[in-house]
Formats: structure tokens, C-alpha cells, sequence
């Protein structure tokens, strides 16, 4: 599995296992709560959360097992 983030602040995991098969990898997830461009991710494989955080200021946590918005975080703006 691999996670991207866009510009739109879209994020969508891709399972590339299909790809080694000979077929195009496919979206497998897509999630919207950001508003700005996605710019890093960390993941808990143990827990299967991944934390994504976005220049909108906030970070979210993601349940991946649910497929669903586990927690956001306030506003981070820095002066």
C-alpha cells in the first residue's frame, strides 16, 4: 500500500500488489478532510493509523481499518 496526498488536500491509498500482476494499481481508499495541499504522512502499522498533515495547519488521524476520520487537530498557524 502506498498513500499520496494532492493539492486539494484529497488523500488515497493504492494497493500495488495488483500492479505486480500485470494490471494498473488501483485506488483502494480516498479521504477528504484537509483543506490545503497534503504535505507529509507517518504511519502506525501496529494500530494501522496514518497521520497526515497539510499546510491548512491541522493534522489528521486516520483509522484505516475503518476507512474514517479518527481525530483533527486545531488550527497550528505560526506568525
Amino acid at each position: 500500500m502506498v498513500a499520496t496526498g494532492d493539492d486539494d488536500g484529497m488523500i488515497k491509498l493504492w494497493d500495488l500488489r495488483q500492479a505486480s500482476n500485470g494490471k494498473k494499481s488501483s485506488c483502494v481508499m480516498s479521504l477528504k478532510e484537509h483543506e490545503g495541499s497534503i504535505s507529509d504522512f507517518a504511519y502506525n502499522a501496529g494500530a494501522k493509523m496514518l497521520c497526515s498533515a497539510a499546510n491548512d495547519g491541522m493534522l489528521g488521524v486516520w483509522d484505516l481499518r475503518k476507512s474514517e476520520l479518527y481525530a483533527m487537530s486545531d488550527n497550528f498557524e505560526c506568525d
